[in-house]
Order: structure tokens, then sequence, then C-alpha cells
């Protein structure tokens, strides 16, 4: 990133967040990004090795991913979704994920682990609404808490030691997106909601 470019991006955060985005702030956004991973694998693909190829834990792990994208986008408004993406995912929701095999042979170990993904998104969903920069910090962990419900299914096909051994690089692979690129996506999303608020 050129010196200017990173000026304005340091001015674009910090207008974002209300606050001097200060030097001390901006290095440690810049050392965050520097040490993000590069992905390059698909998701499927991670799904698939890690899953070790069972076919059910893989399609209840994609739906699960979907539905939850879905619903935040339905909530966040900031992009578009067709009518056959909300009816493949209200399909998945009702039907596919509840009749899965691997998820109703481990209903008891996963549907809590659901239940805790949803109330970490809420979270999230309130840190970024405040819009100070130690939330925004925890909500971008905590608004991917449904790795757990991957590591877990992971840990139910190949062993909790698996699980364990390969679980940094999961969620090396989960933030791919990293730091900054969390900001800037969050302050085009709050930047698309205001020119829908500004339609009406």
């Amino acid at each position: 990133m050129q010196p200017s470019e990173l000026r304005r991006f340091r001015e674009a955060i910090g207008r974002h967040l209300g606050q001097p985005l200060t030097p001390d702030v901006a290095a440690a956004i810049e050392a965050a990004t520097r040490a993000a991973p590069t992905v390059t694998l698909q998701r499927d693909e991670v799904f698939a090795e890690h899953l070790d190829g069972n076919a059910d834990a893989i399609a209840f792990n994609l739906q699960m991913c979907d539905v939850l994208h879905l619903w935040d986008d339905l909530i966040d408004k900031d992009k578009a979704v067709t009518a056959d993406t909300i009816n493949r995912g209200f399909q998945a929701a009702l039907v596919d994920i509840p009749c899965n095999p691997f998820y109703r042979a481990h209903f008891d170990a996963l549907n809590p682990l659901v239940s805790a993904c949803i109330l970490s998104w809420h979270t999230a969903n309130k840190w970024e609404a405040e819009e100070r920069l130690e939330e925004l910090r925890l909500a971008y962990v905590v608004r991917s808490d449904y790795i757990n419900l991957f590591l877990a299914s992971v840990a139910i096909v190949r062993g909790s030691e698996y699980a364990a051994r390969v679980a940094p690089e999961v969620r090396a692979y989960w933030h791919g997106e990293g730091w900054k690129g969390y900001l800037i996506n969050l302050a085009a999303e709050k930047a698309a909601k205001r020119g829908q608020h500004g339609m009406l």
C-alpha cells in the first residue's frame, strides 16, 4: 500500500469509527493486516479435506454456513438477495438441515453450538452498531463463532486430536479477509444502509 493510500485508509476508518485513528491504533491495524494469511483454498475444498469426505457432515456445514450468511444479508440489507437464494436458504433451514443424517446423529452435541453461534452473531451486530474500536475488535472474532460448529464436526469425524491440530489453520482461513478488510467491508455495509435510508 502506497503512503497516500495508507493515509486515505486511516482517514476513512477514523471517520467510520467517529474518533481519531491514532498512530498506535493505525500501526496495530497495519500489523494485523500484514500478519493475515493469504487464503487460496475454496470453502468446499477446506470442508471436504477436514471432514474427511463425509458427505453428510460436509452438506450440513455448507448449508448451515449458507443459511447463516443469508440471515446476515437479510438483516444487513447491504446486498441484493434473489428470491431463488432466499427459497434455497429456507428449504435448507426448514427441511434439509433438520433431516441431515449427520446432524440428527449428533444433534445433542451440535445444536447447542448452533444456538451459541446465533447469540454471538447478535452480540457482534450490537457491537458493530456502537462502532467503538474495542468492541469492533471483539466483533471481528465473535461474529464468526459458527466456526466452532465446523470444528466440532471435524472432531466428531476425525477425532479431537486432529481437530486441535488443524484449528489454528481453520481459524486463519475463516478470518481470511483480515482486520483491515473487515473494517473496510463494515464501512461499506454502513454506507449502503445510509444510501437505502436516504432513498426512502
